[in-house]
């Protein structure tokens, strides 16, 4: 791959490779909701074509920004409460934490959300536990209800409906 100097047009590039190379449609949702806190979150984020690509750029080329797209398409879905600017990794935190801990370490570079388009850096996932378990149950609950329809998500998206245990056959 010839890289240019600038990044936004080899994002671009990208983007369209990856887009071509991929089958899968971009049927991403962002749902916005304002009831108990303000928030934003993405529904269907989740695409293996799509991180296997980006994430070859990201550890091969050391592209920080395409670690932005890999740690998405990689580990899925994620709120974000406008208040209090904290982000919730809902389908995987534990590899929202692997990438941004390479992301940092490796290249110097934070996450950033590209799905939202907003612009802020994504907070540490390595301790949302943390700061989760402090026993808001009206957050649990929303955490249970936004994991729930983004697992429903995934599971639609990879053609769960059609899913075998080989092992009984």
């Amino acid at each position: 791959m010839v890289w240019t100097n600038d990044p936004d047009d080899e994002i671009s590039v990208c983007n369209q490779a990856a887009s071509s190379c991929c089958e899968t449609a971009d049927d991403i949702k962002i749902i916005v909701n304002n009831l108990i806190w303000s928030y934003n979150q993405t529904v269907g984020l989740y695409d293996e074509c799509k991180c296997d690509f980006w994430l070859h750029i990201c550890q091969d080329f050391g592209k920080g920004e395409a670690c932005d797209y890999a740690a998405e398409y990689c580990c899925g879905d994620y709120l974000y409460y406008e208040g209090r600017e904290i982000f919730s990794y809902l389908n995987i935190p534990l590899c929202y934490c692997d990438f941004f801990n390479f992301a940092e370490s490796n290249l110097g570079y934070t996450l950033k959300p590209k799905a939202l388009k907003i612009s802020k850096e994504f907070s540490n996932p390595c301790i949302q536990g943390l700061w989760g378990s402090s026993g808001a149950e009206q957050v649990e609950q929303l955490w249970r209800y936004e994991e729930k329809q983004s697992l429903k998500a995934m599971y639609e998206k990879t053609s769960g409906h059609s899913w075998r245990n080989n092992a009984l056959l």
